[in-house]
């Protein structure tokens, strides 16, 4: 060891030091002082904004545009990151909590933004903004009332030629780096330093406080005054030269290299910055592509809002042409800068100023003026003002356009810049008791994000968006002409997600976002333009209005569901306002804790929250039961059989309204009281009940459409015979005959929904409707007595000794009425499926063509996953998977001694007499055994206390899927039942079985839903009441649970020993291949592209699978398919060998063999006709 002075010792050391002395105190006044420690030095770094907000230790400075800034700002941020994190966050109160998480994020964005320093944030100057842009505005904020006062302003005026030579060294880099603006950005800019300048010093804003004001102060002597308007003149004069300076290595040196994309991906690793900066904004982890479609949703459901407005002030045409009709209107005009500026007055001050303590609490008395905004831009926009009051809140009006200004745009724009909007947004913060570097948020430099300290831009903008909707709430739109101003305001904003990210992800033109915008919106062109290019220039920002409003109405809608009637929306806003400025994650944490705290201050129930909760539950279940009365009846539960479920339209608004008392109820339940045990049922029943409340929105989408090939009145009449009681009595067979004669009127409604998807354009395609008619026709009989629902009135009825003859006749005869009416209420059906819904069947295979269908989709999703994944991350999923499985496929081909493609392989093995039998009655038996004499058995290897729960297999009633599972009853007075499809024995070979009788009987669905059945679990989790085509309006299945276990099973198959031989070891996995490219690649990728092929791709998929080529060129033919389907296989093929090829298979085999695949197939494909 080597003796000595160790330097790194000390500083480690000195730093200790630094931190002890912050655990000196309480936690709280340990994170009090190092956020004002941090507030000093933030303002200190920003002289120009503190002068502003009366803090004038630094009216000397100007801003530091150095390079070298980023770098102490980055050190200084570590060193306080380190401070922070020596406070031990949990054992904070609530309030501290939030401010230690906001100070995080607030350290931590700027260190994450730091990487980008040597992007946008090395060009300083554009149309928007810089030191060139309103010089009034330093003038007005410099305190002007003393000698030193005027110096501090001459030192800060004489600072003016050092910070230009900074921007131009910032200018400078971002050519060398190649990251320079596009045109658009800055070519006004030289104009606008030429405008600025005057022809005398004298003459220029910064001079005016030297003439009268320097004047009328007595305490400053005449030669001293002179001293400093001459100091001032030559001051200025000099700045003047430094901004001449900056327009000449502009015009002859940075325009020459400008970048010629409009959007920053055409920069290095510009995709890359945009996300960034997108998320610096929005403080929520989107995806420029789910921010563009979140755009798109939104503009396609405002200008439906819109067009209904239209119509009743008979406005025709598009809503450009509706709105060029208003601003020809001279009613809507006012003439002068001076008028617009008095109406605005009157606005806020006469109309809005009254009504806001409807919808707030504790309004801050705090003043905002209207003033002319000093340069082009945005319609209006809002400077904040200081807490004490003595410099008021601005809302600036840009009268640049006054020709193009209408007044039913006046009212929406005043609420978003003053109140309840920006001004009350910024005077609620100025005022909380929160850090001082939150209460006056630094919004200036747009060009630096993300190397920047947040704005919270999300929060900030979608607050005033949230605000303008809340004009509606308090009557202040007086007609709907304001209306149709208050939806062209949010419809801009809407326009901005798609144009934002249609510029700098999607390679977007000027011109493409200039026309896209004139399209949907009101303003006219040199607006619209002037809106481009602040899009252009300020990447993400623009995003941040409806992202944030969408967030904050989110919230609102979650703490309505979750508090019912104890939801007050005065103290929502109050509590989305009191922590100022925030990140929208943070928002929704806050959000939430105040329903917790609002639901156990405010719990109306006993001191015995576990049986409350058991009753509730209990209750549950038993409405569901009277609201299902097939499922009641499956359960064995008979005090519901004269009824049948009511599939009215009205019947969605019921059931929400009941859903929603349920979980106002079970939200008195405080959930900390409970055990764990029970907290999993208060979260499995909580999540059940808001299932259906999200879901409730999409019933007029898929819940329309109650007959399918898998589902209807038409699949299976005998179901209701099996749910009647083993013993009947002469009650059972009353309640059966009532029943039957519920069941026309339930036709109608279903015909009714139908109508109803016919009216919204939601209708299923042929593809999920041609197979009906047959199925109709194949049920329908001539006589009654043939009828399924006629058998329990002939054996059944004869052998119930209890009820005389007389009594046996009378029903019979009862029972032939009844179930003739309703053979012709299915005759009805059918006609009514083939002569009219059958017309307006949906083109596309995707349900991407329904208005909101791609959102629709995701709720789907959704429901079905219960995960929040994406259609993207769930088509990746299931790319990886493919690609895992087809790895095992040929391992076990080689061990096989099977050589060629897949394809060859299973064309080879399909049709080899030893894997195909000669029956359908040998192909259930072989089912039955591979159950109970290969799986069961070996059942105890992997479980313990299995259920005694019967199982039946049977032959599948319809042509669908290779097996299907009936759920048994808990009581196992009805056995579970597997259906094996038996309509193609010759594309059945044996290999296929035992994977199948995993997954659907044993361990897969029976054994799953036995353990459920007799699990100490609420009746309403023991059984599925809704039908697959309702999702996702519909109580939860969890069929990601539900099928993921099934799926699980399978592969316990190898564990149990229950496979023979590699044959049904292969069939297992390419089962799984096949479902993955079905479900995943190709029907997700035809849901994001629109194409339509979703329904051929899976035909196609069983092509090198199972169906003959004859087969399937029919079946292709019946879904509508026919002719040039070979140039879409083509295509496809060539594509899916591209990306073998960009992915870079390692495995030089595998490699070669998918191509050798894909070379076939191509072959095939072009061979196709």
């Amino acid at each position: 060891m080597r003796n000595g002075f160790n330097m790194k010792a000390l500083i480690v050391f000195v730093v200790c030091l630094s931190t002890i002395s912050y655990i000196e105190g309480t936690l709280e006044e340990d994170l009090d002082k190092l956020q004002q420690d941090f507030s000093n030095w933030l303002f200190s770094e920003n002289p120009q904004f503190a002068t502003s907000i009366n803090i004038h230790k630094y009216d000397d400075r100007l801003d530091d545009y150095s390079l070298d800034v980023f770098d102490r700002w980055k050190n200084a941020v570590d060193g306080y990151l380190q401070q922070l994190g020596v406070i031990p966050r949990n054992s904070l109160s609530a309030k501290y909590k939030i401010d230690f998480d906001i100070f995080e994020n607030f350290l931590k964005t700027y260190q994450e933004g730091y990487s980008w320093k040597d992007y946008n944030p090395l060009n300083p100057i554009n149309f928007l903004e810089g030191p060139n842009i309103d010089p009034d505005y330093l003038v007005g904020i410099t305190p002007k009332n003393t000698r030193g006062d005027f110096e501090n302003f001459i030192a800060r005026i004489e600072g003016f030629p050092k910070q230009m030579q900074q921007i131009q060294a910032r200018f400078k880099k971002a050519v060398l780096q190649g990251n320079t603006y596009n045109n658009v950005s800055i070519f006004k800019v030289p104009s606008m330093i030429d405008h600025g300048i005057t022809s005398r010093p004298e003459d220029f804003s910064f001079y005016s406080p030297f003439n009268d004001t320097l004047q009328n102060i007595t305490t400053i002597p005449n030669n001293i005054k002179n001293d400093l308007r001459n100091r001032a003149k030559i001051a200025i004069n000099s700045y003047f030269q430094s901004l001449r300076d900056v327009k000449t290595y502009l015009t002859t040196e940075y325009f020459n290299n400008l970048r010629d994309s409009y959007g920053v991906s055409g920069w290095d690793r510009g995709s890359d910055y945009y996300t960034s900066v997108l998320q610096w904004h929005l403080s929520l982890p989107l995806t420029p592509d789910e921010v563009h479609q979140k755009g798109l949703d939104e503009v396609e459901r405002i200008s439906k809002e819109m067009k209904k407005i239209m119509a009743k002030l008979s406005l025709h045409g598009s809503v450009k042409e509706a709105f060029d009709t208003i601003k020809n209107d001279s009613r809507f005009h006012l003439k002068t800068g001076a008028d617009i500026l008095a109406k605005f007055n009157h606005i806020i001050h006469e109309e809005i100023e009254p009504k806001l303590p409807l919808m707030f609490k504790n309004l801050p008395d705090l003043p905002v003026d209207v003033r002319p905004m000093p340069n082009d831009g945005t319609g209006g926009q809002y400077i904040p003002g200081t807490a004490d009051g003595s410099r008021p809140g601005v809302f600036q009006v840009n009268l640049m356009h006054p020709d193009e200004m209408v007044t039913i745009d006046f009212m929406s724009l005043a609420i978003h810049e003053t109140n309840p909007g920006h001004h009350l947004q910024f005077s609620t913060g100025l005022v909380a008791k929160i850090a001082d570097f939150r209460r006056n948020g630094i919004l200036e430099k747009y060009f630096q994000a993300p190397a920047l300290f947040p704005f919270y831009t999300a929060f900030v903008e979608g607050w005033a968006l949230y605000a303008e909707s809340l004009g509606e709430e308090m009557g202040l739109y007086k007609d709907d002409y304001d209306l149709l101003g208050r939806y062209g305001s949010e419809i801009f904003r809407a326009c901005r997600l798609v144009v934002d990210t249609g510029l700098h992800s999607k390679n977007w033109t000027r011109q493409q976002a200039i026309d896209y915008m004139a399209t949907y919106t009101a303003y006219g062109e040199s607006r619209i333009t002037t809106e481009i290019d602040r899009y252009i220039t300020w990447p993400g920002q623009a995003c941040a209005y409806k992202i944030g409003e969408l967030k904050i109405r989110e919230l609102r809608n979650k703490a309505k569901v979750e508090l019912g009637d104890l939801f007050d929306i005065k103290d929502f806003h109050a509590v989305v306002l009191e922590n100022g400025a925030l990140p929208l994650t943070t928002l929704e944490t806050i959000v939430d804790d105040w329903i917790e705290r609002s639901k156990i201050a405010n719990a109306r129930t006993s001191e015995h929250p576990a049986e409350d909760l058991a009753k509730l539950q209990t209750d549950f279940s038993n409405w569901l039961m009277s609201e299902n009365p097939g499922t009641a009846r499956y359960l064995n539960m008979h005090g519901y059989d004269e009824d049948v479920r009511d599939f009215s339209l009205k019947a969605f608004d019921d059931l929400k309204n009941d859903v929603d008392n349920f979980l106002m109820k079970l939200n008195n339940i405080p959930r900390g009281a409970l055990n764990e045990k029970n907290k999993v049922d208060f979260d499995i029943f909580k999540d059940t009940l808001i299932t259906y409340h999200d879901g409730y929105k999409w019933r007029w989408y898929a819940a329309d459409n109650p007959v399918n090939f898998l589902e209807g009145p038409q699949i299976d009449p005998s179901a209701d015979v099996e749910q009647l009681p083993n013993d009947m009595n002469l009650t059972d067979f009353e309640s059966f005959i009532t029943r039957i004669g519920k069941y026309p009127n339930q036709m109608n409604q279903f015909k009714t929904r139908m109508d109803k998807a016919i009216s919204e354009g939601h209708t299923n395609h042929n593809a999920s409707m041609f197979r009906v008619i047959k199925r109709f026709e194949d049920i329908i009989t001539s006589e009654a007595e043939a009828f399924p629902l006629y058998l329990p009135f002939n054996e059944t009825l004869d052998n119930t000794t209890s009820i005389t003859d007389n009594k046996k006749a009378e029903l019979r005869r009862r029972a032939k009425e009844v179930i003739q009416k309703y053979l012709t209420s299915l005759t009805e059906m059918k006609d009514y499926i083939q002569n009219t819904y059958m017309k307006h069947l949906r083109q596309a295979f995707g349900v991407n063509v329904w208005t909101h269908g791609n959102e629709f989709y995701e709720a789907c999703l959704k429901w079905h996953l219960s995960l929040p994944l994406k259609p993207e991350e769930v088509h990746q999923k299931g790319i990886d998977e493919v690609h895992r499985i087809s790895s095992e496929i040929q391992k076990i081909f080689k061990r096989l001694n099977l050589t060629g493609t897949t394809k060859e392989v299973f064309d080879l093995i399909k049709h080899d007499p030893k894997f195909l039998l000669n029956s359908t009655d040998a192909i259930l038996e072989e089912y039955k055994d591979i159950i109970f004499k290969r799986i069961q058995p070996n059942l105890p290897k992997l479980f313990k206390n299995l259920p005694n729960l019967p199982l039946e297999v049977r032959p599948s009633l319809t042509d669908g899927p290779g097996g299907m599972y009936q759920q048994v009853s808990p009581d196992g007075s009805r056995p579970g039942i597997f259906y094996a499809n038996l309509f193609h024995p010759d594309e059945s070979p044996t290999f296929n079985f035992v994977d199948l009788a995993l997954h659907e009987a044993l361990p897969g669905h029976h054994l799953q839903l036995s353990y459920q059945g007799v699990a100490k679990i609420p009746l309403f989790r023991t059984t599925s009441v809704d039908w697959t085509y309702m999702v996702p309006t519909a109580f939860p299945s969890y069929t990601a649970y539900v099928e993921g276990w099934a799926l699980y099973a399978e592969s316990l198959g190898e564990e149990m020993g229950v496979f023979k031989n590699d044959y049904e070891r292969f069939r297992s996995g390419y089962s799984c291949t096949t479902q993955l490219l079905v479900t995943t690649e190709d029907l997700l990728k035809s849901f994001d592209s629109g194409i339509q092929l979703d329904m051929a791709i899976l035909d196609f998929s069983k092509a090198f699978d199972t169906v003959p080529h004859d087969k399937l060129l029919a079946k292709l033919n019946s879904f509508g398919i026919d002719g040039n389907l070979n140039k879409w296989l083509a295509a496809f093929l060539q594509k899916r060998s591209m990306r073998v090829v960009v992915e870079e298979i390692n495995n030089t085999k595998d490699h070669q063999t998918l191509q050798e695949d894909l070379k076939a197939l191509e072959v095939w494909a072009l061979n196709w006709e």
